[in-house]
């Protein structure tokens, strides 16, 4: 066993062990002595160093405007950007102004309208009350018929022809109320400020004041001439107007019409119709008189307007 044991370690001993590695030697340095010699750079004339300053002066001087126009380029950019978002913006603002002006105009015109529609209503309301009232006004104040007011404009030269005289009446106002017929005298000169030959004539309506007319054709009319200076012509004639739309007269049929003339001696008229049935033309007469408010002893007379076919004169009554 120890033999055994001694062989081995004879045999371990006997193995040389692997030597190591030597390193490997750094390289010298190549000292400037020893190193190739290179061939000297050739020196440069002051013209080639000036060239070559300008060129590089004018790269740098080229990349420094190329970096200024790339800045400007996006400082342009920016501005324009900003000048786009900004009208974008304006745009945006003025429609939402736009908007909301066009929706405040449309509230206005609808309440304008609104208003304008109420007091239209309210008019009409109004408008229909005062017609009511008109209505009713004249179905309490109406008169019996519609009567006319004609004034007669004479003619500058004395005497007038039947043409003449047709052109020189004038229709002035129909009335039928109470109403209408104090506006017409508030409207009309009172007969004391006619000029000389002028008449006004109060006719029923559809009787012009002419002897042709044919209510007129067969009748006459009373005369009243005022000779005395106390008496109004204006009450008088007013009083007789009065007597007319009230349908004063008991033989009513029988009146036409009625008028005040501007003479040298003023003259109040009362037309009638049928000269010749005396009993009514005397009745007439004296309501007539009783109307005109004069004294009982003051005559007045009746005519017609010509002679009849069986009569030899014209008709003539006084009371």
């Amino acid at each position: 066993m120890q033999k055994k044991i001694d062989s081995q370690k004879n045999s371990f001993s006997q193995i040389k062990p692997k030597p190591k590695p030597k390193p490997k030697p750094k390289p010298k340095p190549k000292s400037k002595s020893k190193s190739k010699s290179k061939k000297p750079k050739r020196k440069q004339s002051k013209f080639q160093q000036k060239n070559e300053s300008k060129s590089r002066n004018k790269f740098i001087s080229n990349q420094e405007n190329q970096e200024n126009q790339e800045n400007k380029e996006i400082q342009e950019n920016k501005e324009n950007k900003e000048i786009q978002e900004n009208k974008e913006i304006q745009e945006i603002k003025e429609i939402k102004e736009n908007k909301e002006i066009k929706e405040i105009k449309e509230i206005q015109e609808n309440k304008e309208k609104q208003e304008i529609k109420e007091i239209k209503e309210k008019q009409e309301i109004q408008e229909n009350k005062e017609i009511k009232e008109i209505k009713e006004i004249k179905s309490k104040n109406k008169l019996q018929r519609k009567w006319t007011l004609w004034v007669h404009v004479p003619k500058p030269q004395l005497g007038e022809t039947k043409d003449e005289w047709d052109q020189s009446i004038v229709e002035v106002f129909e009335f039928e109320t109470v109403e209408h017929f104090w506006r017409m005298l508030n409207l009309i000169q009172i007969p004391s400020q006619l000029a000389l030959n002028y008449d006004y004539f109060l006719f029923k309506s559809g009787i012009q004041p002419k002897w042709e007319d044919p209510q007129n054709l067969t009748g006459g009319k009373w005369s009243f001439f005022l000779r005395r200076k106390e008496l109004s012509l204006d009450n008088l004639w007013l009083n007789t107007m009065l007597s007319l739309i009230g349908e004063q007269y008991d033989d009513h049929e029988f009146i036409c019409g009625a008028a005040v003339s501007r003479r040298t001696t003023d003259r109040i008229s009362l037309w009638t119709k049928d000269a010749e049935k005396k009993d009514n033309q005397i009745r007439i007469g004296e309501k007539f008189k009783e109307k005109l408010e004069i004294p009982e002893n003051t005559k007045i007379t009746f005519s017609s307007h010509k002679t009849l076919p069986n009569q030899e004169k014209p008709i003539k009554y006084n009371v």
